[in-house]
């Protein structure tokens, strides 16, 4: 997406799917009718828009005006109406969708301002999670584990549960004592403590999936369950002073974004900050020694993180230790193939589950899967459980590779970077210009 200027306060995305054709076309007029409707738009809408568009994509005529773009034109579809759901506003100029982000939350605000805010957030994003709360397969889910039959072997999850009845005669006992014994009953009256929700480990008051547990109270949030790209760490907080271990929070670590400016701005390694850093350093007295510090740190900073990336079946520890522009261009050029051959994995894998139609490539399907491919990190055995089925655990193993691939290509081109032009960077005299291609890259890795 490319950014423009829409107003005095906000700034617009372009929207540019990968779409053409007819498919580019029915993507804009879609977006043109919301656009119409005004800036409040009802979920149910939104629903009907979703429908109609998604049973003229699979129908006959749309699939053959559509060309092979009916998953990337449903993608866009639902992905335009995602975003106009949380808040953002279709713009237009001169046949070009744009979006306005809705307005962020401001620094120094009020307290009443800040929960007004918050109050607005949960309206915009109850539609979705009231959707997903009545979805029947979530309703057979809850009553699963609200009401287990005897064959099941587990408890119900209300059990988990802790009343505020209890939680208070827990309370009053603490109360009633004085001194030490005062400050014994308390730190026993409540007690938490992290379970790390793990593969198919079972709770043992229960006896239920310690995951099932973490999806069923995930669902008393305000914002919608949706699925986070990379891994996650997902933890209960138990209670121990419960005579269930009653659930009294959950925590989820995500992976963060590969790239993000402000983070990236914040700790100093963007190619601007990296200059600035190097102009300050050119004003001091030891201005040598302190440029070839900053040199050497980065280098330092871009062996570690090649490190930290599995090369198994990518690069051999000598290529690791020694880098050149020759193994750079080659990593770039393998993750360009892992890129190209995960797409026809996954159109293979549309065809077959979303057309519901036989694979007629199967041995190009086969000749895929035969590929040697970078194994998968060993510390990672929940990736392969999270896609059973064969052509989704190729398309999730070409992916890995493609970005193992690409990241160490950038890592390794660094270092060869930094290394021819060591003698500049580190100089007082010529610092200034060395830094500056730097400092004017479009790249946010620096």
């Amino acid at each position: 997406m490319l950014a423009s200027p829409l107003s005095h306060q906000y700034m617009a995305e372009v929207l540019s799917p990968p779409l053409t054709g007819v498919a580019q076309a029915r993507f804009v007029s879609v977006g043109l009718q919301i656009r119409e409707t005004g800036d409040w738009i009802d979920d149910a809408i939104l629903r009907q828009v979703i429908d109609r568009e998604t049973a003229w994509a699979e129908s006959p005529a749309g699939r053959r005006e559509l060309r092979g773009e009916v998953a990337a034109y449903r993608a866009s579809v639902r992905a335009l109406l995602d975003l106009v759901r949380i808040g953002w506003r279709v713009e237009a100029d001169r046949g070009t969708l744009e979006l306005l982000p809705p307005p962020r939350l401001c620094a120094r605000l009020a307290p009443d301002q800040v929960k007004a805010r918050k109050q607005e957030t949960r309206r915009v994003l109850w539609p979705m999670v009231a959707e997903q709360l009545s979805h029947p397969e979530f309703r057979k889910f809850v009553r699963r584990l609200e009401q287990p039959t005897p064959k099941s072997n587990t408890s119900s999850i209300l059990k988990l549960i802790a009343t505020n009845t209890e939680i208070a005669d827990r309370l009053k006992r603490a109360k009633k004592a004085t001194g030490d014994r005062r400050i014994s009953l308390l730190a026993k009256a409540i007690q938490p403590y992290l379970q790390l929700v793990v593969g198919d480990r079972r709770d043992p008051q229960t006896n239920l999936l310690l995951s099932d547990i973490w999806r069923y109270f995930r669902a008393t949030w305000s914002i919608p369950n949706l699925s986070v790209p990379g891994r996650s760490m997902l933890y209960l907080v138990r209670d121990a002073g419960h005579p269930h271990h009653a659930v009294m929070g959950l925590i989820a670590l995500n992976n963060p974004p590969m790239r993000r400016r402000s983070t990236d701005e914040w700790v100093g390694w963007t190619p601007g900050k990296l200059r600035f850093e190097a102009e300050r350093r050119r004003q001091l007295r030891n201005a040598a020694s302190q440029l070839l510090d900053l040199v050497d740190s980065c280098v330092e900073t871009l062996k570690k993180a090649a490190k930290g990336i599995c090369p198994d079946g990518l690069i051999t520890a000598k290529e690791l230790s020694k880098p050149t522009a020759e193994t750079a261009r080659r990593l770039l050029s393998q993750g360009e193939q892992f890129d190209k051959l995960r797409a026809k994995a996954l159109k293979d894998l549309d065809r077959q589950n979303r057309q519901n139609v036989p694979r007629r490539d199967r041995k190009a399907h086969e000749e895929l899967a035969a590929l040697d491919l970078p194994p998968l990190d060993d510390s990672l055995p929940d990736l392969e459980k999270a896609t059973p089925d064969p052509g989704s655990r190729l398309a999730r193993r070409l992916l890995i590779a493609k970005k193992r691939a690409y990241e160490l290509s950038c890592l390794i081109q660094a270092q060869v970077v930094f290394a021819e032009n060591r003698k500049d960077l580190s100089s007082p005299k010529t610092a200034h210009e060395a830094w500056a291609p730097y400092a004017n890259s479009r790249r946010n890795d620096g």
